[in-house]
């Protein structure tokens, strides 16, 4: 898949729009077109990358990995499938850490892997929930930090010829959220919110009401919305009436951040 697009700006990927629900990876009778991800054997067409982005505040603890995978052919289609990790690098910048050990997952570490013996129909479906922790031989938690990324790439192997079809459908992942701050306790981040009710400006004070569910945060300023800093210009502000987040407001233009205190920058 090109670099950059999600899976539904994909021909034929899956649209997503039955969330939950696995949509069926048939074509409509008398078409040949359908919703799967779909792949052969020439022009490197064998591989499928994807990447995970943690956009939350929060630690994502990674568990399953969830996806349909079809052989098209009996014989002509691919007979062994697996899924592996890409750490590090600039093509796959990754970062999933292994809790056991506190290092990130080995590049191309198996997932799971998938077999058809020749006894399975040609329409075979696997439908597969597989466990990352459970992936390695001393089972244990991975974990996505705050920005970080995760890469993942689906390799069909073993094909009877070039042009034998095999899908993927129905990706998704799950796992749990968990506060880094605090001893990785669960959390739900759509529970955690920081509201801005007013703004004011007086002399070189910019002040705002604000409320948080996190209590105290620290105020991060940028002038780009790109570069915030990686130290906050204050630190551990009580949520109130007309707060000053920058006692030195001197700039005729600038933008600012609140997050929870102790939280990465952002």
């Amino acid at each position: 898949m090109p670099s950059g697009l999600n899976i539904e700006d994909v021909p034929n990927a899956s649209d997503g729009s039955l969330p939950g629900v696995r949509i069926n990876m048939q074509p409509p009778p008398g078409t040949n077109t359908g919703s799967a991800w779909k792949f052969r054997a020439n022009g490197n067409q064998e591989f499928g990358d994807f990447t995970i982005t943690n956009v939350s505040s929060y630690t994502f603890r990674f568990e399953k990995i969830h996806f349909d995978a079809r052989q098209g052919h009996p014989t002509n289609s691919a007979q062994d499938m697996d899924l592996v990790y890409l750490s590090g690098g600039s093509a796959f910048p990754s970062n999933l850490i292994r809790v056991s050990t506190g290092t990130e997952v080995p590049d191309l570490h198996v997932i799971t892997d998938i077999s058809w013996p020749s006894s399975e129909a040609n329409t075979s479906v696997h439908n597969v929930s597989a466990s990352l922790a459970a992936s390695f031989t001393n089972s244990t938690a991975v974990r996505l930090g705050p920005g970080e990324r995760a890469s993942f790439r689906f390799r069909f192997k073993n094909h009877g010829n070039d042009f034998g079809e095999s899908q993927i459908d129905n990706l998704a992942i799950s796992g749990t959220f968990q506060d880094q701050n605090n001893g990785f306790a669960l959390i739900d981040p759509r529970e955690q919110y920081i509201k801005i009710t007013d703004t004011s400006f007086v002399g070189t004070s910019y002040m705002a009401t604000f409320m948080s569910s996190n209590g105290n945060v620290d105020v991060y300023k940028t002038f780009d919305l790109q570069d915030f800093g990686m130290s906050p210009i204050a630190s551990g502000v009580a949520p109130g009436s007309d707060v000053v987040i920058d006692s030195s407001a001197t700039e005729r233009n600038a933008f600012y951040m609140l997050v929870p205190a102790g939280m990465p920058a952002p």
